[in-house]
């Protein structure tokens, strides 16, 4: 989680090269698909060009609009430090040529929102202070800054890490475009195609009751092929026809979720307008957060520093002390994992969390069989059979992070659906809900 991102841009020049701060940075939920959903977010929020960077678990952007001096082919300063420097966490204060300073943060190999600006001595000093102080939140193993800082940190001159030779394509910001892609337009003119051969086959029938149940055979075919394509798409493998009727095959899989959820609560701001975080929770498609008034911050204090990170304005709730900010996060899907036995999958499953001095409340859920579908003339069609498997809810409450718990536990047929993290103090407390599918 990081507080309150600059929306300052600036441009510097270091060794004749020119770098661009002020980036809005934000984790991509899609690692498979992380250029189009930049495009969406850039569409979404007006922006132009981007930087992609790209941690061990998670893929980050940072966005810009065109205009002000920028343009495609300049730098990302976060950018090219986090990629020079070598650690994961680090935090750092460097002097620019201009006579300014910039303020760069990395944080489990990702840029820190609102830590990629350039100030005044003054400002950068205390920004530097400040997001060093917070430990129990975001620690940084490495610290760089001026000597005349009298920090914990040692110097690190920016023209000797920056220099010509060392600049990647990668730290290059580069142009988002928002029409059809060449892909999508052959598969736009290949479905067009389908339909017209579909369209004039369909004018040949004598019956009238005929074409309709044709029609209607070929519309859910194509329903389920469709969907049978945007599972594959999601899971990043081919699926078989059975998997549409896999409720876990349609849902993220534990690393994706993390990867998605645990990645955009962090990314939360500890304090918006002055209002503290106090809880979030986060599904397959949004994360919610619950702030809380703190001084004399008002409501639009809040609403005023919500537009820059949420899409939508903050809804107060009762009493007008606390109120709901959300946004919308979009996932992978974990694929048809072959099942277990679910004496097998409890035991490992509850080993693991032993292991923690975890313990999770599993309840079975009844399954119902599909319904049947209905043909034309309503007529059912023939009803599909009966589930061969078994689907229990989970439940668990813990001090240690989502990521920590399942680190090194890949067990088929669970899927987590909700992570809630309560601030208590200076503790989190984390809540999971998932399900467990089982033969």
């Amino acid at each position: 989680m990081a507080s309150i991102p600059s929306t300052e841009i600036s441009i510097v020049k270091i060794n004749g090269k020119d770098f661009v701060t002020g980036l809005m940075w934000q984790p991509l939920s899609r690692p498979r698909s992380y250029m189009a959903e930049a495009r969406e977010i850039g569409k979404r929020d007006k922006m132009d060009i981007v930087a992609i960077r790209k941690s061990v678990s998670m893929i980050q952007a940072g966005f810009v609009k065109k205009g002000n001096g920028v343009n495609k082919g300049m730098y990302s300063l976060a950018s090219a430090l986090s990629g020079q420097i070598q650690d994961e966490s680090w935090i750092g204060a460097f002097l620019l040529p201009n006579g300014l300073y910039a303020l760069v943060a990395v944080h489990r190999g990702l840029v820190v929102p609102g830590c990629d600006v350039v100030g005044d001595k003054q400002r950068i000093h205390s920004l530097l202070v400040e997001k060093d102080s917070q430990r129990k939140i975001m620690e940084f193993d490495k610290v760089f800054h001026p000597a005349d800082f009298q920090h914990r940190g040692v110097p690190l001159d920016i023209e000797e890490v920056l220099t010509p030779k060392a600049l990647r394509k990668e730290y290059a910001l580069k142009p988002l475009t928002f029409g059809l892609t060449k892909q999508e337009i052959i598969t736009l003119s290949c479905a067009a195609v389908a339909v017209l051969v579909l369209l004039v086959t369909y004018t040949q029938w004598q019956a009238y009751q005929a074409r309709e149940a044709a029609a209607e055979a070929a519309r859910q075919e194509a329903l389920k092929q469709q969907r049978l394509k945007e599972l594959s798409a999601l899971a990043g493998a081919e699926q078989s026809v059975q998997a549409l009727l896999h409720r876990w095959a349609t849902q993220p899989g534990i690393s994706d979720f993390l990867n998605g959820c645990h990645g955009a609560i962090d990314s939360l701001w500890l304090s918006v307008g002055g209002w503290p975080f106090e809880q979030a929770q986060c599904t397959s498609t949004a994360v919610e957060v619950v702030v809380e008034r703190s001084g004399k911050t008002t409501f639009n204090d809040l609403i005023a520093a919500a537009r820059e990170r949420f899409p939508n304005p903050p809804v107060l709730m009762e009493g007008g002390d606390r109120a709901r900010l959300d946004d919308e996060i979009k996932l992978g899907a974990g694929g048809d994992d072959e099942l277990l036995p679910f004496a097998d999958l409890q035991a490992e499953f509850t080993t693991h969390l032993q292991k923690l001095d975890l313990k999770a409340n599993i309840v079975e859920v009844p399954v119902s069989p599909p319904a049947p579908a209905v043909l034309p003339g309503g007529e059912s069609a023939p009803p599909p059979p009966a589930p061969d498997w078994r689907q229990f809810s989970f439940e668990l409450t813990s001090p240690y992070t989502p990521e920590f718990i399942f680190s090194g536990l890949a067990l088929q047929g669970v899927r987590l659906l909700e992570i809630s993290v309560i601030r208590q103090g200076h503790q989190l407390s984390w809540s999971l809900k998932g399900e467990i599918y089982a033969r």
